[in-house]
């Protein structure tokens, strides 16, 4: 399970009762967070300033915004679907091809 604990993003394993900080992002501290979704590796986190996208294994990120495309500004709801990720936002739905990018 993926979860938000004081401004860091946490991943508990329930095989063995371990709690990993996968992250300590200062660009989402002080931001609601509507979603969390993961895909493998990657992660993505809608947020009132749009998305995140981090890559668990070294923690490397990307602040998506409507500079990058995104139809709206808050980000209510996220979802990996093959090569793409959806952004439900306050603009509309985005689809973004994330895969040409991050992998």
């Amino acid at each position: 399970i993926i979860f938000n604990k004081r401004n860091s993003l946490c991943q508990y394993d329930f095989r063995n009762g371990e709690l990993l900080e996968l992250s300590d992002i200062a660009e989402i501290k002080n931001k609601y967070i509507f979603d969390i979704k993961s895909n493998g590796n990657y992660i993505c986190v809608g947020t009132n300033d749009g998305a995140f996208l981090i890559r668990i294994n070294d923690g490397y990120y990307e602040h998506l915004t409507m500079a990058d495309g995104l139809g709206g500004i808050a980000v209510y709801e996220v979802d990996f679907y093959k090569d793409y990720l959806w952004f439900a936002t306050d603009g509309g739905l985005t689809k973004f091809r994330w895969r040409k990018y991050y992998e």
